[in-house]
């Protein structure tokens, strides 16, 4: 993408600490607060959002509403993040929103940061397109996320774990404080029973919510992540016709590198976005169950926001071999800091790679074993343009 607003967009801050919602609810506000007439479902939790909310995403499209999507990160390209019916939102809409955003910026001499002005976009962009639905993931926590800014018809939170200690907290109670600040009043909410936690539930009390909690009996992740949408749906049927068949069609997907597996030349390469300790749980749960008897060769790289001392801890009890990566990001943990760890533990078979595109392809000579890329999202557009 080369159009101006676009470049201009990429050079902003990508997060910071702490931030409130004035800025970002201000120029809401000045843009005639674009998705006040969309009915928004919005889900926040620290897994599985992005799976919950593409299954939700697909089983209203294809029981035939006009359906806008909103998550983050990216993996291969921009576009991802906002697209309506599986269309990704083109270069030319890219420009024209963030014309009309970057002017009314400008013209109050309010600074944004990057995530608030994507969001804007899209908010922008799906008022313009007349859809019926938005499904909104969170960025990160709930609360002070700008994805706050908005008013939905449905709220879900699926499970609470360690993420993002630094920012959110370093104890359970913490973050699911901070979740439960996407809870508005009388709003109904859908929250798993791994995150039914004291302070979801008594927010949702004193703000009179109906609340649904949804008990995850499945084993793989997947399954855990098909109840929620499959329970957010039907709620929503009560209302807005669904079709069974488009539900049963829609809790079947999964987004990209969610347990996505790859066959390359006889050997076995698993891509999952994977980033703290219950994702990482779930996901050797599930090699597992899917690949029993084999040998685990991981491919890693890790964020320092994450609880990176258990996360690492546990992959090492399960792996044979682990190529530690550099993620594409500025808050990527150093090869040598992780390799530290693992030497703490006393694990020595890893290796501090050049590259994430080398280490794939070294790993992937070990045809008698899995391959298993994880830790971060910014590892994984590098790691399949190694598989093609």
């Amino acid at each position: 993408m080369n159009g101006s607003y676009f470049k201009r967009l990429l050079s902003l801050k990508r997060a910071v600490k702490k931030r409130s919602l004035e800025k970002a609810a201000f120029i809401y506000d000045k843009l005639k607060r674009p998705a006040d007439n969309l009915k928004i479902i919005h889900i926040a939790g620290s897994n599985g959002k992005g799976s919950v909310s593409y299954k939700i995403y697909r089983s209203l499209v294809f029981s035939g509403y006009k359906v806008g999507l909103f998550t983050s990160p990216h993996i291969s390209s921009f576009s991802e993040r906002i697209q309506i019916n599986e269309t990704q939102i083109s270069e030319n809409d890219i420009e024209k929103c963030l014309k009309i955003i970057f002017e009314v910026i400008d013209a109050y001499k309010v600074d944004l940061i990057f995530f608030e002005i994507v969001l804007l976009l899209a908010l922008l962009y799906f008022n313009d397109e007349k859809i019926d639905f938005a499904v909104l993931e969170t960025g990160l926590g709930g609360r002070l996320d700008p994805t706050n800014i908005i008013t939905p018809i449905l709220t879900i939170i699926t499970t609470i774990s360690l993420d993002h200690i630094s920012i959110l907290g370093n104890n359970l109670d913490s973050i699911a404080k901070e979740k439960a600040g996407i809870i508005k009043k009388e709003v109904p909410l859908i929250v798993s029973d791994k995150s039914a936690l004291k302070p979801i539930l008594e927010k949702a009390f004193s703000l009179n919510c109906e609340t649904i909690q949804v008990s995850l009996k499945e084993k793989f992740f997947d399954g855990q992540n098909t109840s929620i949408a499959k329970s957010a749906l039907n709620y929503l049927n009560k209302k807005y016709p669904i079709s069974s068949k488009a539900i049963l069609e829609g809790v079947s997907l999964r987004p990209s590198c969610r347990f996505e597996i790859h066959n390359i030349d006889s050997c076995f390469v698993v891509l999952d976005v994977a980033h703290n300790i219950e994702g990482v749980s779930s996901l050797i749960q599930a090699l597992n169950i899917y690949f029993s008897n084999k040998k685990f060769r991981f491919v890693l790289g890790v964020l320092k926001d994450k609880d990176v001392y258990s996360c690492l801890d546990l992959i090492s009890k399960h792996a044979s071999f682990i190529h530690l990566v550099l993620a594409n990001t500025e808050n990527a943990c150093s090869t040598e800091f992780l390799g530290s760890i693992l030497q703490s533990f006393g694990f020595s078979a890893f290796y501090k790679e050049k590259s994430i595109y080398d280490a794939v392809k070294r790993a992937i000579k070990n045809k008698d074993e899995v391959i298993v890329v994880c830790g971060s999202f910014y590892i994984m557009d590098e790691a399949k343009k190694a598989l093609i």
